[in-house]
């Protein structure tokens, strides 16, 4: 079963026939060649690339046939941007990812269809555990369960000026009342609001292991969602 786009695939009788592949998402880097010298030289970079996730999938029409079926398929597929993708072979997770389309289906006697259907993912996955928000009323060390680096979303709460301390990141913050500081973002807001003026020093992350994490001034509490993942 595939979860996407806030609906079940079973609800829109889109089975999936096979348990899907499992791709383990390349590291980006660069290669350089030099003449005269043996082997490639490479320079990995700490991120991963975007892969395609396929899933080859029936859909079931006998009642209302399989013209309507394909059509409601299409609305539930055809969103932009990336979007939560969520499927019964790995519970513990969700990717982000945005449909590729389009999708070629095959029709049988009108009543089913088979065809495979493409996500692609952004290289996370993320855990469940990782997405909740969590709050945090002092201090207290936060240990990120994965061998990969997470950028949290942190949210401050309190009254004029404030410093939070997260591992070896410090930021300063000249007004603390409800400002959210996203590292995967890389942007600071409240609300629709741009809060980055407001803001110096580098956005937390969460390296493997232990975090010690702290604050001063105006802050009175934070809300923090790690976003640990894996591949």
């Amino acid at each position: 079963m595939i979860y996407w786009n806030g609906k079940s695939s079973n609800d829109l009788n889109v089975i999936v026939e096979y348990y899907p592949r499992r791709i383990i998402p390349a590291r980006k880097m660069e290669i350089e060649t030099i003449p005269g010298r043996s082997g490639d030289v490479i320079f990995p970079q700490d991120a991963f690339e975007n892969y395609v996730q396929p899933y080859s999938v029936y859909l079931s029409a006998a009642r209302p046939r399989l013209p309507a079926v394909a059509r409601q398929a299409a609305q539930w597929l055809q969103v932009p941007g990336y979007h939560k993708l969520f499927d019964s072979y790995d519970r513990d997770c969700f990717r982000l990812a945005y449909f590729m389309g389009g999708t070629d289906l095959e029709n049988i006697f009108n009543e089913y269809g088979r065809a495979t259907i493409e996500f692609n993912c952004m290289p996370q996955r993320f855990t469940l555990d990782g997405d909740e928000l969590r709050p945090m009323f002092a201090p207290a060390v936060l240990v990120n369960p994965s061998e990969f680096t997470a950028l949290p979303l942190i949210i401050i709460h309190g009254a004029g000026a404030g410093t939070l301390t997260v591992g070896s990141y410090t930021v300063s913050l000249t007004d603390c009342n409800g400002v959210s500081l996203d590292s995967m973002a890389d942007d600071a807001y409240r609300g629709n609001t741009n809060m980055n003026p407001t803001v110096t020093g580098t956005l937390p992350k969460l390296p493997a292991g232990n975090s010690p994490v702290s604050w001063s001034g105006g802050i009175t509490h934070i809300e923090i969602k790690p976003r640990w993942w894996t591949l």
